[in-house]
């Protein structure tokens, strides 16, 4: 199985629209792409149940699309802000 990822939700408050899901690494995967749908994303964490990764996504992004590395075989969850 392949890296996978879900958009379960959204929220806007203020000027900020939150996204969020989970992804799943298959067995050897170590992380891949989420389309968060956002075209600005200051603030991405992705949270497994050892780790916190929290990358700051300064410039635009193309389609919203950030790319996650974490440990093998581990799954979590991750939320975007944005705009």
């Amino acid at each position: 199985m392949a890296f996978s990822y879900t958009v379960d939700g959204e929220a806007i408050t203020g000027h900020l629209r939150i996204k969020y899901g989970t992804f799943t690494n298959g067995t050897g995967d170590t992380g891949g792409d989420i389309t968060t749908g956002l075209d600005y994303c200051p603030t991405f964490i992705a949270q497994t149940n050892s780790h916190i990764y929290a990358t700051a996504v300064k410039q635009s992004i193309s389609g919203g699309v950030v790319t996650i590395t974490t440990d093998m075989g581990i799954d979590g969850t991750w939320i975007a802000f944005g705009v």
